[in-house]
């Protein structure tokens, strides 16, 4: 039998709590510096049909413009006066296209998979310099 005069460890010590606060004040920093950098960057969204690109769009915030491409007429890309770029209507049966929303930092995209459509947003930099990645898409 246990001693009585033995203490209960506590589920948790001081340093524990402290490494903890750390560790999240260092992920809000991470997650705080990300998303400054993404912002500042200026961002072109490449439209992709059939691992072809078709299109490249400045997203700069200005009036609303519709994008329809000849290649899939069923398929409209929106970008709104903040710069963001949508899926806003497809044929698709499933519609995932539509429901991923807005996207307007590097290295996000949107896609279209039944009809072999692909968003992907780069920042102008990676652009110029050629280090934009190229898009692979497999039928």
């Amino acid at each position: 039998m246990p001693d009585s005069s033995e203490k209960k460890r506590p589920f948790y010590r001081r340093l524990d709590v402290y490494v903890l606060v750390v560790i999240v004040i260092a992920a809000i920093v991470w997650l705080f510096l990300l998303r400054q950098s993404g912002e500042a960057a200026e961002t072109v969204a490449i439209v992709y049909i059939d691992n072809k690109e078709v299109a490249r769009i400045d997203l700069i915030a200005s009036a609303p413009q519709d994008f329809v491409f000849a290649e899939r007429p069923a398929v409209k890309l929106h970008r709104d006066e903040e710069g963001k770029i949508a899926f806003v209507e497809s044929d698709c049966p499933d519609r995932v296209c539509i429901d991923t929303g807005k996207i307007h930092l590097p290295y996000q995209d949107a896609a279209c998979l039944p009809n072999m459509m692909v968003v992907s947003v780069v920042s102008r930099d990676k652009l110029e310099t050629g280090e934009a990645n190229e898009l692979d898409l497999v039928r």
